[in-house]
């Protein structure tokens, strides 16, 4: 089964028709921790971008800077952060009605 993770090595490895800029919108579900070695794993992949001369434009997500967790903190996915990635979005829309509901699960 593919993950984002093997999607973002295929085109960073991809030696036959490597892109110069690459687009991501996905994200592996859990993020892992930082200091889980899946974390280090996604830190060397965006490593491996930058020197092979490639951009990397991720999106945080369309879920506010909650990232849909309701516990007043700035929340994000851990294994798109990266000093070699450039984050795009982080963006919501919704009623007054519905960002001051409860979110169920």
């Amino acid at each position: 089964r593919a993950s984002a993770f093997t999607a973002l090595q295929s085109a960073i490895w991809d030696t036959g028709n490597r892109a110069a800029v690459i687009s991501n919108s996905f994200a592996d579900q859990p993020s892992p921790n930082p200091d889980s070695p899946f974390y280090e794993a996604y830190r060397q992949l965006f490593v491996d971008a930058a020197l092979n001369n490639q951009t990397v434009f991720n999106a945080l997500g369309d879920f506010g800077s909650s990232n849909a967790t309701g516990n007043g903190l700035t929340n994000f996915g851990y294994s798109l952060t990266s000093p070699y990635a450039i984050m795009v979005g982080g963006t919501s829309l919704s009623t007054t009605g519905v960002a001051e509901s409860p979110r169920s699960e």
